[in-house]
């Protein structure tokens, strides 16, 4: 990056500091949730200081960053396609549920509640939704580490059937969802 921006003399310097200090500034707030969400997904970890998931965190990053980063593009490549994937699943949900079981009605999700297991959807429908999708998924991939069937001759399909098989198969398992929980 610093020979990239070398022809720019000192401003390629000055957007290299910024550039330096975003990142630790995204790192900070991304360590602080994963420590956070660690200690809400499993009420036990809450009687462990939040520090020790961030150190834990960072010894899982330092090495993880040092091999990526001798295959840069490489990686950032693999990383976003699976992000990617994730993406078409989530967005399937989130889209679904407001629309069809919210009646776009967002006065519908309680922010008192947040904390309260008993009174929050189980993500079982959500869950079940993205791993039946993978069934199509995962022939529809086309990248550098692999290549599916459906991808090899039409080209990379993962988001998309990510996002329709999820939106398919969240109807019916959030309708049971919601005859066995008896709320939204």
């Amino acid at each position: 990056m610093a020979e990239m921006l070398a022809p720019a003399g000192g401003f390629g310097k000055f957007v290299l500091v910024v550039l330096a200090l975003s990142v630790v500034g995204n790192m900070v707030l991304s360590n602080y949730s994963v420590a956070l969400c660690l200690q809400m997904l499993v009420p036990v970890f809450a009687k462990v200081p939040r520090f020790l998931f961030i150190v834990a965190t960072l010894a899982n990053m330092i090495p993880m960053s040092i091999y990526a980063a001798a295959k840069w593009e490489e990686s950032l490549v693999n990383f976003l396609s699976v992000i990617g994937y994730w993406a078409g699943c989530f967005d399937a949900i989130i889209i679904e549920e407001l629309i069809v079981f919210r009646n776009m009605d967002y006065r519908s999700y309680d922010p008192e509640i947040w904390n309260q297991s008993r009174r929050l959807p189980t993500g079982l429908a959500a869950i079940g939704a993205s791993l039946v999708s993978l069934g199509l998924v995962v022939p529809s991939i086309d990248t550098p580490w692999f290549t599916g069937p459906i991808g090899e001759r039409i080209g990379d399909l993962g988001f998309e059937s990510a996002f329709v098989v999820t939106g398919m198969a969240y109807y019916p398992l959030r309708t049971l969802e919601l005859r066995v929980m008896g709320h939204v």
